[in-house]
């Protein structure tokens, strides 16, 4: 009797174990080949934001089971003015896209995004404290362009005047 009672509390051991595991499963990495062309670290061609001459590396890289792209952003001005920033995104299958954006303004620089991807085109739109951006960023090759308009607001809650910039990025 105790050899059945064992065999018993043994095999429903086993089946409860198996039946209740706690391991968990990862899903799978996002597979984009519109995400996938833009890894890498690309280099923009000088371009003009609120009056100064701006130069900016971006680095791209898939992370966290590749469900996010991180994206390391480095401006720097003719002036020596650093600006850094770190992006995540992750885009959805069904072709939407949101993300969020910290840098070293602190959390009034974080910027919330929504937005979608198809084929090479990527359209975002941010919200933060500062105020507003609309981007459309189309890859074609080595060459990625983003088109953004900014409109931010100053320190009291005023408007600005709506910037329009247009960075060109070489990959590297």
């Amino acid at each position: 009797m105790k050899k059945i009672n064992l065999i018993m509390i043994l095999t429903l051991f086993i089946v409860a174990g198996s039946s209740f595991a706690q391991d968990m499963k990862l899903p799978p990495p996002i597979d984009s080949p519109l995400m996938n062309s833009m890894l890498g670290t690309w280099v923009s061609e000088p371009y003009q934001f609120m009056g100064s001459t701006m130069n900016e590396e971006a680095t791209h890289k898939m992370v966290l089971n590749s469900q996010f792209m991180e994206v390391d952003v480095k401006s720097v001005s003719l002036t020596g003015f650093v600006y850094e920033a770190m992006i995540l995104v992750t885009p959805s299958k069904d072709g939407t896209v949101e993300g969020w954006a910290y840098d070293c303004m602190g959390k009034d620089g974080i910027t919330s995004y929504t937005g979608t991807w198809k084929d090479n085109m990527i359209y975002l739109y941010g919200t933060a404290p500062w105020g507003t951006e609309s981007r459309v960023i189309n890859v074609n090759g080595n060459v990625m362009i983003h088109n953004v308009i900014y409109k931010m607001k100053d320190d009291k809650g005023k408007s600005l005047p709506e910037q329009t910039v247009t960075i060109t990025y070489n990959k590297k």
